[in-house]
């Protein structure tokens, strides 16, 4: 997958720098690869570059959940986007099993720890940690650095709360609406 992105991103300085590094260092157990492939992927789909997002959500897909939250995020994060480019092309099966594995994250552990984060999670659909409010004071303070990565954070945010089902206070609607802007 990270040979058929650096064929096609060669022309890229900086792309292809990025994809050579993932190359060496790519791996489940390694977070900040994860974080890096993500925000590749989640690059190349604001770029409407669905192809190369997908490649690299698809690879991302087969990982399952070991238990630690802190790689889940970023495989999650991947698994909402490929569920969204399925779902894109028409392709629902592919969308419903993805979204049937970010769920099933919450079935493991034991009963306390499950309740816990199912908790978390459906907090999080609610839509009330997104982060638009630090994308506005991004904004005021003149950080377009900061500003940029909270989008991409608010992205990733939406898109899994579009994907697996929004909830009543943050609809499906409100929710491609705010992707699409």
């Amino acid at each position: 997958m990270f040979n058929w992105l650096a064929e096609k991103y060669i022309d890229n300085k900086l792309i292809s720098k990025a994809i050579k590094n993932l190359q060496v260092e790519f791996s489940p157990e390694h977070k900040k690869s994860l974080e890096h492939a993500v925000g590749l992927a989640y690059y190349f789909y604001a770029q409407s570059e669905n192809e190369s997002a997908k490649k690299i959500a698809e690879t991302m897909s087969i990982f399952l959940f070991n238990g630690n939250y802190d790689y889940w995020t970023w495989i999650e994060s991947a698994l909402a986007l490929h569920a969204r480019i399925a779902r894109i092309e028409g392709d629902i099966e592919t969308h419903k099993k993805l979204v049937d594995i970010i769920w099933g994250a919450f079935e493991i552990g034991d009963e306390t720890k499950q309740r816990i984060n199912k908790k978390i999670f459906i907090r999080t659909l609610k839509g009330g940690d997104i982060g638009f409010d630090k994308v506005t004071a991004c904004m005021e303070d003149g950080d377009t650095i900061s500003e940029v990565n909270y989008r991409f954070s608010c992205l990733r945010k939406m898109i899994l709360i579009r994907e697996v089902g929004a909830s009543e206070t943050y609809p499906i609607e409100q929710a491609e609406k705010d992707i699409e802007d």
